[in-house]
């Protein structure tokens, strides 16, 4: 009888351990997508409720765009190990997000309006590319992958938004300026413009800047520059 009890004592060990670390996974979970989401219903709810301005919704914006998220994309980039970057996961997540981005487009080109001009279809391509590339990676995805992996992961998303800024985007805005072109014969596609307006994205800047800084001084220095940390952690935050 001892002997049938034990193994059953220990399963039941075994599935209470499991059910808490499960229970702990959905709460974490949970929490992040609050975390995500509360932000993003709030800020709906004061629209439609017209108690923000569309001037303070547009200052907001700035503020996030030129502010707050270049800062968290910085201080991510600085003081990520890459060390721990596998380089098959990262192309695969790679070849993947440019496969549908490069579906939408040929799925737009040849099967939505198909009675418009060829520069018409070009540019809805373009666009469509352009939403599926510029899913909301950072504002939900990065959370939820705090909470249910490691940290070396939250790397792996980063890394895949900044491929979709410096590759994705460029193609995307490369076919609008060829769509342009091909209205009117008199404008010319402007690489120039393009590589301009990537650069100066303070998005992509910061990016490109927090990566250079990685690979110049390492992922720890910015870790020991408490002031400049804190700031870049604060401003975040913000």
């Amino acid at each position: 009888g001892r002997q049938c009890r034990a193994p059953s004592a220990r399963k039941t060990v075994y599935a209470l351990a499991m059910s808490t670390g499960s229970s702990d996974v959905v709460l974490n979970l949970m929490s992040a997508l609050g975390t995500a989401f509360t932000p993003i219903v709030i800020g709906y709810s004061f629209s439609r409720a017209r108690l923000v301005s569309s001037e303070g919704v547009a200052g907001m914006g700035k503020l996030v765009g030129m502010v707050a998220l270049p800062a968290i994309l910085f201080r991510s980039m600085a003081t990520l190990d890459l060390g721990e970057i596998d380089a098959a996961l990262l192309a695969s997540i790679a070849f993947g997000k440019g496969t549908v981005c490069a579906f939408a487009a040929l799925t737009a080109f040849f099967f939505v309006n198909r009675e418009s001009s060829s520069d018409k279809r070009l540019q809805k391509a373009a666009m469509y590319s352009l939403f599926v590339a510029n899913s909301n990676d950072l504002a939900i995805g990065l959370p939820v992958i705090q909470a249910l992996y490691p940290e070396k992961f939250v790397g792996f998303l980063l890394l895949a938004a900044s491929f979709t800024l410096l590759v994705l985007n460029p193609i995307g805005l490369t076919m609008l300026e060829i769509s342009k072109s091909k209205a009117d014969p008199n404008a010319r596609v402007s690489f120039s413009k393009i590589f301009q307006s990537v650069l100066t994205n303070p998005v992509v800047a910061l990016t490109v800047a927090g990566l250079i800084f990685n690979l110049c001084f390492g992922h720890r220095t910015l870790t020991d520059l408490k002031f400049i940390n804190n700031t870049l952690t604060l401003l975040g935050n913000g």
